[in-house]
Parts: structure tokens; sequence; C-alpha cells
């Protein structure tokens, strides 16, 4: 069951807060992290699209209850204290793993730590 429109907004915007875009990095979704991610839920990690969407629904769900609209509509200060209720899940460590697996692999991640990517 591939994630919704909504759900997409959602993990990027919660992706963005995992690593936010900044004056020395171009932070999780314009570095193609979070779409190497949606890509692999598609692939490899397919058998995690349902625990993927249930958490992005309930991050959404809250969001609607404490603030009135969807994470992704949300500031930055109250997308932050929203993930900040995730943290101690399982599945919230495995998502910002995720996403920082495919940031430092990714071209911006890569020049970050020194590595000179060609082509």
């Amino acid at each position: 069951m591939p994630l919704t429109p909504q759900q997409i907004a959602t993990l990027n915007a919660a992706a963005d807060r995992i690593i936010p875009p900044d004056d020395e990095s171009p932070g999780a979704v314009a570095s193609g992290a979070a779409a190497r991610l949606l890509a692999m839920l598609d692939g490899d990690l397919s058998v995690m699209q349902r625990d993927y969407a249930a958490f992005l629904t309930q991050l959404d769900l809250e969001a609607q209850v404490a603030f009135g609209a969807p994470f992704a509509e949300l500031d930055a200060e109250r997308q932050d204290a929203l993930l900040s209720t995730f943290q101690p899940s399982a599945f919230f460590r495995l998502f910002a793993e995720h996403v920082h697996e495919h940031f430092w692999s990714s071209k911006a991640g890569m020049r970050l730590v020194g590595f000179e990517v060609r082509g």
C-alpha cells in the first residue's frame, strides 16, 4: 500500500526536522534523502510501508489535535515539539536512522564529511 500524498508531505516535513536545511546543509529533502527513503519504501523496505503509514498518520493526527493543522503545515517549533513526543518510540528512532542513512550517503552528506564527489 503506497503512502498517500498527505503521508508523503508529512514524511518530508519530519525528515527536514531530523536534518534541517541550514547554511552548511541542504537538509533531508533538498539533499534527496527523503526521496530515497520513499523509493526504498517502494522497494527493499516495502514491508515497512504499513508501519510508516501508521506513524505518519499518527503524527498528522497529533498535529491536528494539538494545533489544528496537518504536521507539514506547522512551523518548525511546533513540528519539533510534536516530534519530541515521538522520540522515545522505537519506530521514531528507526525513522531518524533511515533519514540519516540516506542523507549521509547523499552527495551533500558526503561533501559535509570531506569526501570529494564526482559525477
